[in-house]
């Protein structure tokens, strides 16, 4: 910037002011040229400087979980000569120029974590959606889950798919879901007559696909995120069957 500004305005003595005109933007782009940031949000965005600051910082940053092309972005650059001397008369003495360049930008795909939450189930009770509150972040629909990893499953605990079918009975070991498409209707049940809390630790792979530049490209991450289920005590009775195995507690 500093030779579009010398060489194309040819003005050092500090009679001019400048300042940068963005436009072109997705939604939400930050902008920020010497430490002053504004965010796009479809008008033109305005920085004023300092006569002499012919090289200024100048960082684009493009919305949160957003890729793919922002084409035909806009820099404008305007110099304004300014009376000399204190004048004020105005007129012709004040000239205006301008210089513009075009950008465009290629944001690749960068997969993110996920959120999480945790749970609560009664004591000898099935915890129905276990992972129901596992979320992507990103919301664009550009990204999925991939890959999801139940460790390190307690003795006892089992794990029951959509259809209610057992597929894992803990023994210090993990589960890999099957079903992706139903993963929040899965269900957990902590072992007879057992409180114990258990922190669940999962391997969340995700994959963020978007065409870039005409071309489709791919990122996968694999985060460990925690969802802890607590189990709340319930007192036994004398001749009833709570936990539902034939026999009496």
């Amino acid at each position: 910037m500093k030779n579009v500004l010398v060489e194309a305005f040819g003005d050092t003595d500090n009679s001019e002011s400048h300042s940068y005109v963005v436009d072109g933007l997705v939604f939400n782009t930050v902008v920020t040229i010497s430490g002053d940031s504004q965010t796009y949000i479809g008008s033109p965005l305005t920085f004023s400087f300092k006569n002499d600051d012919y090289d200024p910082t100048f960082t684009i940053k493009p919305p949160s979980n957003f890729s793919g092309d922002i084409i035909g972005a806009t820099i404008t650059l305007v110099a304004k000569e300014n009376e000399p001397n204190g004048e004020t008369d105005s007129g012709n003495a004040i000239v205006k120029e301008s210089d513009t360049i075009t950008l465009n930008m290629y944001v690749n795909p960068d997969a993110d974590t996920v959120n999480t939450g945790n749970k609560t189930t009664i004591e000898d009770t099935q915890l129905n959606g276990f992972l129901s509150n596992i979320t992507l972040i990103d919301k664009d629909g550009s990204e999925s889950i991939t890959k999801i990893t139940v460790k390190d499953i307690p003795e006892g605990w089992v794990v029951k798919d959509v259809n209610g079918v057992i597929v894992h009975t803990g023994a210090n070991d993990d589960y890999e879901i099957s079903d992706l498409v139903n993963y929040k209707n899965y269900s957990i049940t902590p072992p007879s007559h057992s409180s114990s809390d258990y922190t669940s630790k999962l391997a969340l792979q995700t994959t963020d696909t978007k065409i870039v530049n005409g071309v489709s490209l791919t990122d996968t991450a694999t985060n460990e995120v925690k969802v802890k289920v607590t189990v709340t005590p319930v007192a036994e009775e004398v001749g009833i069957d709570s936990d539902g195995d034939g026999i009496d507690d």
